[in-house]
């Protein structure tokens, strides 16, 4: 099962990876802002192909639920790829690694201000799911397979905070300032999820909640760093990943 979900996926994905890569070869590493768009063009393809195959489904319309293949073998096998990815990303960018703001200020002060951005996330689902069944929002989720599905949150949403709140939001504020590239961050990360909102999926609901997201991401990534924009964003789909209320 494993094997063969992990064959079809890369022979789906194949051809625009080959597209990108070259096209990044051929990009001057002086241009910088066009290599990260680049490289978010690539995560969206590498993102959006896991629809068809059945590793997650979405709430239809406005009823906003998410949940994912929970067979730990297969999220911790592609949380782990997303995390190489991200790691073989940044070996072979030194210029785009040095945009990353890892920590501003204490650490541990960080994790809290990450933990902090977590709650603010997940916060208008309780209220909202309060109304309607667990059976109407994907159902319940073994409650053995939570680990994995967190530890899954953490190493893919790493990939995607490396390039809007690493890359992007680094690279923004040496030229606007750290507020607007804020604000910049959050509507470009909510920008990159309306293909998959309108058209990969019926999700309009996905463009307003990662907009939220990635504004609450993005501002804790520019008072505490990208740590704890990782914390915020993976903690915070995690309770909705796992059907926790």
């Amino acid at each position: 099962m494993l094997l063969e979900l992990i064959s079809s996926y890369s022979a789906r994905i194949a051809p625009g990876l080959v597209v990108a890569g070259v096209f990044l070869v051929l990009l001057p590493r002086r241009l910088i802002e066009i290599r990260i768009f680049g490289y978010i063009f690539a995560f969206i393809l590498i993102r959006d192909a896991i629809t068809p195959l059945g590793l997650w489904w979405f709430g239809a319309g406005w009823n906003p639920w998410l949940r994912m293949n929970s067979e730990p073998a297969i999220v911790l096998t592609v949380g782990s790829i997303c995390f190489a990815v991200a790691l073989a990303m940044n070996a072979v960018e030194p210029d785009l690694r040095k945009l990353i703001v890892w920590f501003r200020g204490n650490k541990w002060l960080a994790v809290a201000g990450g933990l902090g951005g977590a709650v603010l996330v997940f916060l208008p689902f309780i209220a909202i799911y309060a109304s309607i069944p667990i059976t109407e929002r994907g159902g319940p989720v073994d409650s053995a397979h939570w680990l994995a599905l967190a530890i899954m949150c953490l190493l893919i949403n790493f990939y995607e905070e490396t390039l809007f709140r690493g890359y992007l939001q680094g690279y923004l504020e040496a030229h606007v300032s750290a507020v607007r590239a804020a604000l910049l961050s959050g509507f470009a990360f909510a920008l990159g999820h309306t293909f998959l909102a309108t058209t990969v999926t019926d999700s309009p609901w996905l463009i307003a909640f990662t907009l939220y997201e990635g504004l609450i991401a993005s501002f804790v990534r520019m008072r505490f760093g990208m740590v704890a924009s990782v914390l915020t964003h993976g903690l915070g789909i995690f309770p909705l990943v796992a059907g926790v209320f």
